[in-house]
């Protein structure tokens, strides 16, 4: 095979993806005395780990956070492989050690904040998990860990080559993965890995093909990095790889303008982490039905609600959803906020969301029947609200606030706020994706594996492309997936013997 090919770049192990799964598997390599290749799409990078809020859990106790993470699987009845979880809980528990001993080992000091609390604190076990924002001196929680990362990369000698992006693995005739094919300025050329290749290449939210196959809802819009798009997945079946959790999304609510590619995060008061602010908004249906308690969901799992579709009307009526919100609301606070890919335009939602509604991204009706005939008449609803219907789920709500008893839907008391004040506004809202978890399956050792649960050989993946989560998600998981993953892949990857 090696006189067939001719090689253009070469290393020992050759890690796609430059995220935080991508760097903690190059720095482990490489640590290890192996000559590792780092392999980035864009100009920067094209991830989600760059634009995430950068929150890692951190389990205190592994059997605990072990039991936890379990009744996540059965509650959702995902596939599970418990060594694999096993294993994950235990090095969690390790995480922020691991980050502290990166930075020290380029003088960087680095600390935690801890913030939110478990997403499902009834299930046994949910003591033990913690959630960390990662801290370095003047630069954000973000800017911190990606400063830490660039940082150890560069000390360690990792290569790095971005524009590169990968497009297909090259197995030898018994199947091991030897290299693969990438393009880079305009060109392909061939890329030989001694050792192995690791997959970090993310998931595939900004994919319309693999939405469609995969996932449920339309239209539904990304919030994490432009990068994502399926290809190392593709790469992995191609090379004969299983898959698992395609249907396993963190996905949030947001706002969609057509100024922006990607979605704002609604920020409508007391919607994140259990705030008990009094909330003069409820959510409604393209036919002005309220739906949920918009405050008893866990803010990664938008999706199990907004995806409904009903069969007899023949459509997803929760998309988009509508915020039906007051004067007070309107002024208290801004309604979204950039999260996500959108950080990156530099844009900033006004605090009293003036700008906004003067650019007719929030609906605004001096009454409630002017509000009904503004909404009726967008393209996205087409005429579905009715005046009647919106009024009387306003009446019943407001009856829900006066007696403090959301009987319905158990919105809790304290957040309960009578929409009253006019003038009257709707914030449209969709499912906005942060990452999909999806992908090959891999071991606890992060081998990709082939379905008869052999691995693939010398192929490795690491982070949310072929993520271990189901449907029922945790929040700060996947960055720290991305930690015990990308390590595991690094170490055993460089323990490869090479194959020529």
């Amino acid at each position: 095979m090696e006189k067939r090919i001719l090689w253009d770049m070469e290393a020992e192990v050759v890690v796609v993806g430059y995220g935080l799964a991508g760097a903690a598997a190059a720095i482990v390599a490489q640590e290890a005395g192996v000559k590792t290749l780092l392999l980035e799409r864009g100009k920067e990078p094209e991830g989600n780990t760059w634009i995430s809020l950068g929150g890692i859990s951190c389990p205190d106790d592994a059997g605990k956070a072990n039991e936890y993470l379990k009744s996540l699987f059965e509650l959702s009845h995902s596939v599970l492989d418990e060594e694999a979880l096993g294993v994950y809980a235990k090095m969690a528990t390790k995480n922020l050690e691991w980050l502290k001993q990166v930075g020290k080992s380029v003088g960087i000091d680095v600390s935690f904040r801890e913030y939110g609390k478990p997403a499902y604190p009834d299930h046994a076990g949910a003591e033990a998990m913690h959630k960390w924002m990662t801290l370095v001196p003047r630069k954000s929680s973000v800017e911190s860990l990606f400063h830490v990362l660039s940082s150890a990369l560069a000390s360690r000698g990792v290569r790095i080559s971005m524009e590169t992006r990968a497009k297909k693995l090259i197995q030898d005739g018994e199947g091991e993965v030897i290299g693969l094919v990438v393009e880079r300025g305009g060109k392909d050329i061939n890329v030989k890995a001694r050792k192995a290749v690791v997959l970090a290449t993310g998931g595939f939210q900004n994919s319309e093909e693999l939405l469609r196959n995969f996932s449920r809802g339309y239209p539904v819009y990304y919030g994490g990095g432009p990068g994502n798009t399926g290809d190392g997945i593709k790469m992995a079946m191609q090379a004969g790889a299983d898959l698992w959790h395609m249907n396993s999304l963190s996905c949030g609510i947001g706002v969609k303008v057509p100024e922006h590619e990607a979605a704002f995060m609604c920020a409508l008061p007391a919607i994140h982490y259990g705030s008990q602010a009094a909330s003069s908004w409820f959510f409604v249906d393209r036919y002005g039905r309220r739906f949920i308690n918009e405050l008893g969901l866990d803010v990664h799992s938008w999706n199990l609600v907004l995806d409904y579709f009903d069969p007899v009307l023949e459509e997803y009526t929760r998309i988009p959803a509508y915020a039906i919100l007051d004067e007070h609301t309107r002024k208290s606070a801004s309604l979204a906020m950039a999260m996500g890919w959108v950080q990156k335009t530099g844009y900033r939602w006004s605090a009293d969301n003036s700008r906004e509604i003067a650019n007719g991204w929030i609906i605004k009706g001096d009454t409630i029947e002017e509000l009904v005939r503004k909404i009726a008449d967008t393209e996205a609803n087409q005429g579905r609200m009715k005046e009647e219907k919106l009024k009387a789920t306003l009446e019943a709500y407001n009856r829900c606030c006066e007696e403090k008893n959301d009987s319905e839907f158990g919105r809790a008391a304290e957040n309960l706020r009578a929409v009253g004040e006019a003038p009257f506004y709707a914030l449209p809202l969709y499912p906005c994706i942060a990452n999909t978890q999806g992908g090959p399956k891999r071991n606890a050792e992060s081998r990709v594996l082939r379905p008869d649960g052999e691995p693939v050989p010398r192929l490795y993946s690491a982070g949310e492309m072929g993520s271990l989560w189901g449907w029922t998600y945790e929040g700060g998981s996947n960055l720290a997936e991305c930690i015990v993953s990308g390590r595991a892949a690094g170490k055993n990857a460089a323990e490869e013997k090479p194959w020529g």
